[in-house]
């Protein structure tokens, strides 16, 4: 197994875990652990920006003493609006999607790193509507080495599931509804139904578990080369070429869901698609 093969798994069982805490207090962690067992994060936030408020909220950190003083409550009390990420959003120009800002080359006086334990920082933007951004920040301390240009690039093909994730999960939990868990199952074991066979059912949903393939083939009482084999006719299905686009799928689909409950989301979501074709 290659490294490259060990962290998708990784990635993709831990990023089942985030799926599962959709509309749950426990999300914004479960998605920072994450992108945490990818690559090293030292101060882990996510902050709403909202226009009709004057400051940022802050909905998630792990700082604590000094570290909390300076990156939440004095970025709340005014050093925010120094910030290029809060200027630009604040401006209407930054999009959503995945950016980078080096401390470290910042001209003196003019980033909001000054005086803080903060050499690097990167930041997943999710445009919840023409007044909200959510904005995730991974910051690195200075005494550990700026993101490389590998990780970045690793970030950058996470963006997508990650902004899709927080958008979705602001709709869920700002929308309470009885049995969001429970929903969530409900989503994952229709989800395909109207495509696939119930083998391949059973794989998709330990697919959407986070299971690896090995653990799927024994759960299931099946060889790892079968398991394949009916991964590989779910992929062709389903119009994908991997587990991440699967996810990403079941996300997307959601919406059709809750219009539909008892029915597989997919069958509402591609016939929005082709409406919208």
């Amino acid at each position: 197994m290659t490294l490259h093969t060990q962290a998708l798994e990784v990635w993709n069982r831990e990023i089942a875990t985030a799926v599962a805490c959709l509309g749950s207090p426990d999300f914004y962690a479960a998605l920072v652990d994450a992108l945490s067992a990818t690559l090293p994060v030292d101060y882990p936030q996510v902050w709403r920006y909202t226009d009709s408020e004057p400051e940022p909220c802050v909905l998630f950190h792990r700082l604590s003493g000094a570290q909390r003083k300076q990156q939440v409550d004095d970025y709340q009390a005014g050093l925010y609006r120094k910030d290029p990420f809060y200027q630009l959003t604040h401006n209407g120009d930054m999009e959503a999607g995945f950016s980078h800002w080096r401390a470290a080359v910042e001209d003196a006086g003019r980033g909001p790193h000054d005086g803080m334990d903060v050499c690097d920082e990167v930041v997943f933007v999710a445009h919840i509507d023409d007044h909200t951004h959510i904005h995730l920040c991974l910051m690195r301390a200075r005494q550990a080495p700026p993101f490389s240009a590998a990780e970045l690039a690793l970030l950058n093909a996470c963006s997508p599931m990650v902004t899709q994730l927080i958008s979705q999960h602001v709709k869920v939990f700002e929308q309470p509804k009885p049995g969001v868990e429970a929903g969530v199952r409900q989503a994952v074991a229709l989800f395909g139904r109207s495509l696939l066979t119930a083998r391949e059912q059973d794989v998709l949903g330990l697919m959407l578990s986070g299971y690896s393939t090995r653990f799927a083939a024994d759960k299931l009482g099946i060889s790892t080369e079968t398991l394949r084999r009916h991964r590989k006719n779910i992929y062709q299905k389903l119009d994908v070429s991997s587990q991440t686009e699967v996810f990403s799928l079941f996300i997307n689909s959601l919406g059709c869901f809750d219009a539909a409950p008892g029915q597989d989301p997919l069958r509402g979501y591609f016939g929005r698609q082709g409406a919208a074709g």
